[in-house]
């Protein structure tokens, strides 16, 4: 495929080469006290070949170039595929410059300088009429992008498509502006509240407000738009907060809700679905004939050091919008997951029919996780609950899956 990366397996770095690639389920020792795989193919979600030969006259040393925007005098709107790594990027910057955006809720196809061109569900409409700025404002605005960001950005002068939606459809929905807040201090991982904070403010430019469990009761949370919560136990968390955690959502919030943190709203009565604790899954274990010598060798098993899982995705739903195919894997080092869901379309993902793509998981997990709910959105008034049952941001190097995130900003508020 034109674009596609090669990489020579004969070269002076080979064996770090296969390692970064290494996708093995069987161990001899299934004792880990990390991760057990670091398979960069499904950390990048990657469209990868093993074992390829090219002819040398097809491979370039220089990447592909994009081809520049021109602003027609006819031109209608501007087109962005938000499968695209900056597409984020751009749309926040524009967001705060009171640009007008919308996204497609579901694909269409729009002739492009004479060639039909497809966009999947999410990609970006930016009308060149704006009632808040100039045209003149937005074409800067695009050009300074482009010099610092690859980004494939196309320009239409029809609203009509040759299939799908129009650019006139209600299936384009306005986009807000986003003003986060992230919860962090006692009780919630350190860990996991600083790849949330990373990725929003530096990968995403948003200027995002973290909130110590200590103070979260006194901050009034109709100022913002979102609420997250990184994995941890909120022992912390009263009964009090989590009625106006509720609040919030009803009138319109989203709650973004990841691993432990599920657990807590579990138990004050903010989670419809019900959960799959590490209790359940430690029963399904059978220790009757095990010897005291075999307890080690049991414990081992019962951990999750960290295993890559495949997700497949319902493609439909705004949260998935943005990923190439049903398919997304991910990192899981934590026992829980959900039992199934009786709310009508909250399911977003579930985990496959044979989950494990690579590392260590003891076939008890893989049964019970096998075909369950992996991500859920459930309404909640005017707002909604995002539930994440596994840390898709991993680490900040699980860059396949962070979109999701994005989706939740963007898109989700939409849907009320």
């Amino acid at each position: 495929m034109n674009g596609s990366l090669f990489i020579p397996l004969h070269q002076a770095q080979k064996s770090l080469l296969l390692a970064m690639f290494d996708n093995r389920k069987e161990f001899n020792d299934p004792t880990f006290y990390d991760v057990s795989s670091w398979n960069l193919e499904d950390a990048y979600d990657l469209d990868m070949a093993r074992g390829v030969k090219l002819d040398i006259d097809v491979l370039s040393t220089e990447p592909p170039a994009l081809d520049k925007l021109t602003f027609k005098a006819e031109a209608v709107a501007l087109l962005i595929n938000w499968q695209q790594d900056s597409a984020a990027l751009l749309l926040e910057q524009l967001l705060e410059k009171n640009i007008h955006v919308k996204f497609a809720a579901k694909p269409f196809s729009i002739r492009v300088n004479g060639k039909e061109q497809h966009y999947p569900a999410g990609s970006l409409q930016i009308p060149l009429k704006q009632s808040k700025s100039s045209f003149e404002k937005l074409k800067s605005i695009i050009a300074q992008f482009q010099r610092h960001h690859p980004i494939d950005i196309a320009s239409v002068n029809t609203s009509a498509s040759s299939s799908g939606i129009d650019l006139g459809s209600p299936d384009f929905h306005s986009i807000k502006p986003v003003k986060p807040l992230i919860i962090t201090g006692y009780g919630v991982d350190e860990s996991e509240a600083g790849e949330l904070w990373y990725y929003l403010d530096t990968k995403l430019g948003i200027p995002t407000t973290l909130v110590d469990t200590t103070r979260v009761s006194q901050i009034p949370l109709g100022e913002y738009t979102h609420v997250l919560l990184p994995g941890g136990h909120y022992s912390s968390m009263n009964e009090v907060f989590a009625r106006k955690l509720g609040q919030f959502a009803s009138k319109g919030g989203v709650v973004i809700a990841q691993k432990g943190a599920l657990s807590w709203l579990n138990k004050n009565h903010l989670l419809k679905a019900d959960l799959k604790e590490s209790r359940f899954f430690k029963l399904l274990f059978d220790s009757s004939d095990l010897s005291f010598g075999d307890k080690d060798t049991l414990s081992a098993r019962q951990s999750i050091g960290g295993a890559i899982l495949e997700l497949k995705l319902d493609t439909s739903h705004p949260l998935s919008f943005g990923m190439p195919d049903s398919k997304l894997p991910i990192l899981k080092n934590k026992a829980l997951g959900f039992e199934d869901s009786s709310t009508p379309f909250s399911q977003v993902a579930k985990y496959a029919q044979r989950p494990l793509l690579s590392g260590y998981l003891a076939k008890e997990y893989q049964r019970s996780l096998s075909e369950s709910p992996a991500m859920l959105v459930e309404p909640r008034g005017k707002g909604a609950v995002v539930l994440l049952i596994d840390n898709l941001m991993f680490r900040n190097i699980w860059l396949g899956s962070e979109k999701v995130y994005a989706n939740a900003l963007y898109f989700i508020p939409a849907l009320n």
